[in-house]
């Protein structure tokens, strides 16, 4: 009797335990982890196009012979340690042939370096930008294509992604294991490293992906288990859950960011515009964890000395609030949006939607939801709708 009492007494524990968890020591944690890879593509013909186009051309009524050899490249490469975060992305191209000789250069660089001192406030500073760099040296005459976005930025704060967080803890509720705070950190952590360990180069990435499936459930605790994380996407109920959660941030930030266009057409000369842009996000829980509020603005202004309009003022401004009753089988969700433009006919628009999600059992789903909007394409929209599976 007294080892039953005793039985039922740590199952009451427990789950007061995981109602009572807070996580949310977990949502500014932030993981180390890098990866890169360079890979290359070419062939006869033109590279990526359909198998109907030719690949070698041969003309006998006048006599011409086209060929065509292209290679493209890629190199990707994301590095993020404690206190900073480096994002390279550059295609390139060569085309060689009879008829034309092609050279492309397009890269994308973001750098975001925390840890700056702004007045006894967390800051950051931010630099990168995106390239695109196209020669044609044949045909006669040679010509060169250019456009430039660089930018650079200063602020204060930091937002996190906290969906591996939310993820890990829901996952671990649907295997039914208890969710505690040092296991959702594992999982975590694990989920952030995931492409870089499936990303390694190997002959046979299928021994990556055994690895990484059996290390989530060696730390959830369930090492027999790695089938059932694998593919537990398939279920219903975890993938109702999990679009709640979609792209949930937290935290604050504030930053000015100054950046320019520049560009020079082929036989043409060099246009340039500059943008200020003054920007502020911010995310969190209330109400136990139930409701989240996000909200985010941009003031940019824009000096153009080609344009009509020289200079142009642009304010954007979002927000997202999402119900999360302990109930599991609904969730609600509204989103608007405010716009002001100096270069729009009307220089406001607004736009309301709210949308609520209902899981009848796990094969139906049902839906309904209201938007309201300005302007010539607003007006009022009802609209509902499910997913229902007979057999």
């Amino acid at each position: 009797m007294r080892k039953s009492l005793l039985v039922v007494f740590l199952l009451v524990f427990s789950l007061s335990m995981v109602i009572a968890a807070d996580y949310s020591e977990l949502y500014e944690m932030v993981v180390p982890t890098s990866y890169d890879m360079l890979t290359f593509e070419g062939g006869l013909g033109t590279v990526g196009t359909s198998a109907a186009d030719n690949v070698v051309e041969i003309s006998v009524g006048t006599g011409t012979f086209d060929l065509d050899v292209a290679v493209d490249g890629n190199y990707y490469s994301f590095d993020q340690q404690l206190e900073t975060r480096t994002i390279i992305d550059a295609d390139a191209r060569v085309d060689i042939g009879t008829t034309n000789i092609e050279i492309e250069f397009d890269p994308l660089i973001n750098h975001i370096q925390y840890g700056l001192d702004l007045g006894g406030m967390d800051g950051f500073w931010e630099a990168g930008g995106f390239f695109d760099t196209q020669l044609n040296i044949s045909p006669a005459p040679m010509t060169l294509d250019i456009e430039a976005f660089p930018y650079g930025g200063i602020g204060i704060g930091r937002v996190h992604s906290i969906v591996n967080v939310r993820m890990a803890t829901l996952m671990m509720e649907q295997l039914g294991v208890i969710p505690t705070v040092e296991k959702v950190k594992a999982v975590t952590e694990l989920f952030e490293r995931q492409d870089s360990m499936l990303n390694q180069y190997t002959e046979d990435r299928s021994k990556l992906l055994v690895a990484y499936w059996q290390e989530l459930a060696d730390v959830m605790g369930i090492p027999g288990r790695a089938m059932e994380i694998l593919y537990i996407g398939s279920s219903p109920m975890y993938a109702f859950e999990a679009a709640r959660i979609a792209n949930m941030v937290y935290g604050w930030d504030a930053r000015a960011r100054l950046s320019t266009f520049i560009n020079k057409a082929a036989g043409g000369g060099w246009n340039y515009a500059i943008d200020l842009d003054l920007i502020g996000q911010y995310a969190d829980f209330f109400m136990d964890n139930m409701l989240y509020l996000e909200a985010d603005g941009d003031v940019n202004v824009e000096y153009s000395p080609t344009s009509a309009t020289p200079i142009d003022l642009n304010i954007d401004v979002n927000g997202r609030v999402v119900y999360l009753p302990e109930d599991y089988h609904w969730w609600a969700e509204a989103d608007t949006y405010v716009g002001y433009s100096s270069v729009w006919v009307t220089p406001f628009f607004f736009s309301v939607q709210g949308e609520g999600h209902y899981l009848m059992n796990p094969n139906l789903e049902v839906y309904a939801g209201l938007r309201i909007a300005s302007g010539a394409t607003g007006g009022m929209d009802i609209y509902a709708g499910g997913e229902f599976r007979l057999w």
